[in-house]
């Protein structure tokens, strides 16, 4: 073999070489490695989506809890009963009355949906469905809906009609007044599979909540902290929104509609149109203090465009004044009670006291006893004493 046929032989053998090793290293080495990176890529993929799926799963079982405490009471019949009175009282405190035609008829049986699953649970939820009808002008109308949407339970109004009357006499032979309306609405409620089997309508306070605000008062820290995430929470009396609104949108006033009332009509030269009783919409909302000594109370008016009216039992913050209709409202604080979470203010020769979270109208349903002001005067007149000792 001369000393060409050695050189080609040497590099052919060295080029199998070469091959082999590089299909060996292939085959035993990156092959695999591919693969079980292709693998764990996989499977990270897989914990990716499946840690996705968790998080909405825990996202969409917190909006459940929520639900379920916003459901009506597990006792379908319970439910029905009470959810009738709660219209019944909604709707006679909006204006409505049994003698303008006000009637309110649940449906005879409630209707069991459930969602596309093969469980054997029963019913997701049950609709509870009521028919109203009544007559009465638009003002109230609002003033309903208003009342309705803020009542923290799953209901909707699933159609409502708003007619002009053809007669001047109802279906059960009563005179309908000029500026009122034919209504029809259909009302639905849900209870939810796994609500609260409450004896009661309404949600009450997280007990957690409730524990908290205990313990801080007994602590001699200031009342409501606690409950202040309830009252503007889903469940409280501040969180529903007002009709339709959005985030970051202004309040809206939707009696003001009335002014303009597509159904009826301006009214006639030289008369007034409806008018707005605006104590209905001032609520308050607040007791706070930053040195424990003096203390504030904030009146929130719905009716003003959200307005905040701040008050003290000092001169200068110790009076307010509510414009309501053709009159005005105008009242003097004579004491802010943290302890009880109210305002006891004097209107005229009377008292009253005022809740958190109570509005104006109610609070001047009941003035104070004798027995009550009594009281209110002994403590007001122990807090002078120890302030002018200070």
């Amino acid at each position: 073999m001369n000393p060409r046929e050695r050189t080609l032989a040497m590099i052919l053998l060295a080029a199998i070489v070469l091959g082999g090793g590089g299909f060996l290293l292939h085959l035993l080495y990156l092959k695999p490695m591919t693969e079980k990176e292709n693998a764990a890529a996989k499977l990270q993929k897989d914990i990716d989506e499946k840690n996705e799926r968790i998080d909405q799963v825990m996202a969409e079982r917190a909006r459940l809890e929520r639900w379920k405490a916003q459901s009506l009471p597990a006792d379908k019949d319970l439910a029905m009963r009470e959810y009738e009175k709660y219209l019944s009282d909604l709707f006679r405190k909006s204006g409505f009355t049994s003698a303008a035609g006000l009637t309110i008829t649940p449906k005879s049986s409630a209707n069991d949906k459930s969602a596309a699953s093969t469980s054997t649970k029963g019913p997701t939820y049950i609709t509870l469905e009521f028919l109203v009808t009544a007559h009465a002008n638009l003002e109230d109308v609002i003033k309903m809906m208003e009342g309705f949407y803020r009542t923290s339970l799953l209901h909707r109004i699933k159609n409502v009609t708003l007619t002009r009357p053809l007669t001047t006499t109802g279906p059960q032979g009563q005179v309908t007044k000029a500026n009122e309306l034919d209504i029809t609405m259909t009302i639905d409620a849900l209870v939810l599979q796994g609500a609260e089997n409450r004896q009661y309508l309404m949600p009450g306070v997280d007990k957690r909540l409730l524990a908290i605000e205990m313990a801080t008062v007994l602590s001699g820290g200031p009342s409501g902290l606690a409950l202040a995430p309830w009252a503007v929470g889903p469940l409280g009396p501040l969180g529903p929104g007002k009709l339709a609104a959005a985030p970051g949108m202004s309040p809206r006033d939707y009696l003001a509609m009335t002014e303009k009332n597509v159904f009826m009509g301006p009214p006639p030269p030289g008369q007034k149109g409806p008018l707005v009783d605006a104590k209905q919409f001032v609520h308050m909302t607040t007791i706070s203090s930053k040195d424990g000594k003096e203390w504030e109370a904030f009146l929130y008016n719905r009716i003003d465009g959200g307005r905040e009216i701040r008050l003290r039992a000092s001169a200068g913050f110790n009076s307010f004044r509510i414009p309501d209709g053709d009159s005005t409202v105008q009242a003097k604080v004579i004491r802010i009670d943290a302890e009880k979470s109210e305002i006891i203010f004097q209107m005229g020769e009377k008292y009253y006291a005022l809740h958190n979270g109570q509005t104006l109208e109610e609070a001047l349903r009941k003035p104070l006893s004798d027995t009550q002001l009594k009281d209110v005067k002994e403590i007001n007149g122990a807090i002078k004493a120890a302030k002018k000792d200070e």
